[in-house]
């Protein structure tokens, strides 16, 4: 199965296509794991209706899929599953923006995922384009409503805090190669949460790193 077969199916008709739901069943399949990832992250990124569909079962892979090879070391499917899940947000930020369950539940699984002790940035990586995409749709909120903006903020303070920290370790293993990407999220967190001072002893740790780094 491949993405082009959904083409010609309608697209009111899409989300509830068994097609779909035999793709995405595939993913519990290890001979198929791959090519169901390459399918759906396409249909995601070519149909407005399916992160919503998709949204709705993120607790499902979590339980199934994710957390068990967070605890087997399977970088394959953590992998695959982290740049899944961040196509599904990046595509649809304001969907997650909504602060729903479903939403904490995928932002908690990719924490998960840059959290994972790899011993490369491949993972983590994969997931920064929807960090960075859900960072300015919440940016954008203060134009159109400034009490809705804050109340999104806080809501998803606790989120980039994490994200904030978990980067911040892993740059200390791979300082020399990745610390301009904590850098960016360090800034986009202070600019979203200025009045957290929680924020700003990571980013005093980053900058003391980033000078002995130069220093040696």
């Amino acid at each position: 199965v491949r993405a082009g077969c959904f083409s010609e199916i309608p697209p009111s008709s899409l989300a509830g296509h068994p097609l779909l739901s035999f793709v995405f069943n595939s993913l519990q399949v290890s001979s198929s794991f791959d090519l169901a990832i390459e399918v759906l992250t396409e249909l995601v990124s070519r149909h407005e209706c399916i992160p919503q569909v998709l949204l709705c079962k993120v607790g499902f892979l979590r339980d199934i899929l994710l957390l068990p090879a967070l605890n087997s070391g399977d970088e394959t499917v953590i992998s695959g599953l982290a740049c899944f899940l961040s196509e599904i947000g990046h595509a649809a930020p304001s969907l997650i923006a909504e602060a729903s369950p479903e939403a904490f539940v995928l932002t908690d699984a990719l924490l998960s995922c840059v959290s994972f002790p790899s011993e490369d940035w491949e993972i983590a990586d994969s997931t920064l384009q929807f960090w960075c995409s859900l960072a300015s749709f919440i940016l954008g909120l203060d134009v159109d409503s400034g009490e809705n903006a804050k109340s999104v903020k806080v809501l998803f303070f606790p989120v980039f805090s994490a994200l904030l920290d978990a980067l911040l370790l892993r740059s200390q293993v791979s300082f020399y190669l990745h610390a301009y990407v904590v850098h960016i999220i360090s800034l986009f967190c202070l600019y979203l949460f200025p009045s957290h001072k929680l924020l700003y002893w990571p980013l005093f740790s980053l900058t003391s790193m980033w000078i002995c780094w130069i220093l040696q």
